[in-house]
């Protein structure tokens, strides 16, 4: 901190000659002389918040400082806080400094740390609002953790995980609850326990870490099952099934897609019974089911739409779109793209916007608008890259190839493909692998590179559970053994 910077006086000083050098820390200290001693604890009390240029709200200012609108209104005539704009206030860096000299309130914390834990809970899946309050609440985070408010920060990081998922800030994520995990006994605080292995569980699936989320899902389910607190149970199957889903151990997501469904129509709840109904979808597909699986997909988003959860709603659209693509209902699946890509722009929800146009290029390209695939799909890519998802870099990478494919751009393609697999097969997503050795196996089929062609071909063979992969598979396998016979 730099405080002895020489300044010139300010006009409203006029005791002090303007031919005279004065430092900053005067010129804030005779400032800080014209506040009574509540005035003074307020400034004080505001100089937690973030410095400029970030802003805060009135409304936080207030609960903060524990004042009344006229005490900011002094504090900004004076000089020691700036009026941003739409009921906003800002505090000068050097001036924060300062006031920091004057040591921490602990109750001044303890009200930081509380507004803006509550601030999380009420808008958890708010993200535009939660978005501008980002550097307060890491703050309010931090406080919380310096300051042992280890209930606060365990409430707070919980509250806070979806929003730091649906952004893509994974590291932070985990970094926060593993913090939470350990400040929690499993026994004397299992409730709060469960529910952090929980969301702990869930990020690690969004990184890539299968097994490792899928222990720590088991864990939280068992903590889940001793307090008997059923709709965590059911939370926890959920993440628990999508996490099997994702590496391909689907003889054992039915066991518990079955208990979450029993446990969510016991409990009349809507958008459980929805995410589950979901995941039954996704077994369907597996099966190529595919005429039920939409239909389950479509009840799913029934019950989505009746929560009136926007993001649920999102992801549903989603995955009646894939559902459209294999059916070749390439125009509908692109309407319901569009609708979903409209929600997750209002939500501000990152994830979904790469996963949407991932898949949106790949619709695109079935309806011959390649130009316009590779364009959403770059775009798709540089968020995913932002994000750090490995799943969602991967499905766009592959999406590129197949473009690159069809346009005859083998080695472009090739390089595409053998990018994907890298991750693919670093995640151990089985299906992913799967799918790329399909295109790796076409690619060097149209180049008549038959004994490459053959031995992707035959991974796929054995590696995939989608009966369209093992169909289309056999088939080339078959061209190839014809070929070498002709």
């Amino acid at each position: 901190m730099i405080l002895e910077q020489p300044l010139e006086a300010p006009d409203h000083y006029p005791s002090l000659s303007s031919e005279k050098n004065i430092s900053l820390k005067a010129v804030i200290g005779l400032s800080e002389e014209a506040l009574d001693d509540a005035a003074r604890r307020v400034f004080y009390a505001l100089s937690l918040f973030p410095p400029k240029p970030n802003a805060f709200s009135e409304e936080a200012a207030l609960a903060v400082g524990m004042t009344g609108p006229d005490i900011l209104d002094l504090l900004v005539d004076v000089g020691l806080l700036e009026y941003h704009e739409n009921a906003r206030y800002t505090m000068h860096q050097t001036i924060a400094d300062y006031a920091h000299l004057n040591g921490s309130d602990p109750d001044a914390i303890q009200r930081f740390v509380h507004y803006f834990v509550e601030y999380i809970q009420l808008n958890e899946t708010a993200y535009t609002l939660l978005e501008r309050e980002v550097p307060a609440i890491f703050a309010a985070l931090e406080y919380a953790q310096q300051h042992h408010l280890s209930r606060y920060f365990c409430q707070g990081v919980c509250a806070l995980t979806s929003f730091l998922q649906t952004h893509g800030r994974y590291d932070l994520a985990v970094s926060y609850l593993e913090h939470a995990r350990s400040l929690l006994h499993p026994v004397q605080d299992a409730p709060f326990y469960a529910q952090v292995l929980q969301k702990l569980g869930s990020v690690q699936e969004r990184r890539g870490e299968y097994q490792q989320a899928e222990q720590i899902l088991l864990e939280g389910l068992q903590s889940a099952r001793q307090i008997q607190d059923e709709y965590l149970v059911a939370r926890i199957l959920v993440s628990l099934a999508l996490c099997l889903e994702r590496r391909g151990a689907y003889e054992q997501i039915e066991h518990y897609l079955e208990e979450g469904l029993q446990l969510a129509r016991d409990q009349d709840d809507s958008l459980l019974k929805s995410k589950l109904l979901t995941l039954q979808g996704q077994v369907f597909v597996r099966n190529g089911q595919y005429e039920q699986a939409e239909a389950i997909q479509q009840e799913g988003l029934k019950f989505a739409r009746q929560s009136n959860d926007q993001e649920h709603i999102a992801g549903l659209l989603i995955n009646v779109s894939a559902i459209q693509e294999r059916r070749e209902k390439y125009t509908e699946a692109r309407i319901s793209l569009q609708e979903a890509r409209e929600l997750a722009n209002l939500a501000g929800n990152t994830e979904q916007l790469c996963l949407i146009l991932s898949n949106l290029g790949s619709i695109l390209t079935y309806l011959e608008q390649d130009a316009e695939a590779k364009k959403v799909l770059i775009e798709g890519k540089h968020l995913a890259e932002r994000i750090e998802n490995p799943m969602f870099q991967t499905g766009i990478i592959i999406n590129l190839g197949s473009i690159a494919l069809k346009q005859k751009a083998y080695q472009q393609a090739e390089q595409y493909f053998q990018e994907a697999l890298n991750t693919a097969t670093t995640i151990g997503h089985r299906e992913m692998i799967a799918w790329i050795h399909h295109e790796l196996g076409t690619l060097y089929l149209e180049q008549t590179d038959y004994i490459n062609a053959r031995c992707h071909l035959l991974l796929v063979q054995e590696q995939s559970t989608e009966p369209d992969a093992l169909a289309s598979s056999a088939y080339a396998l078959a061209q190839i053994a014809d070929r070498k016979t002709i």
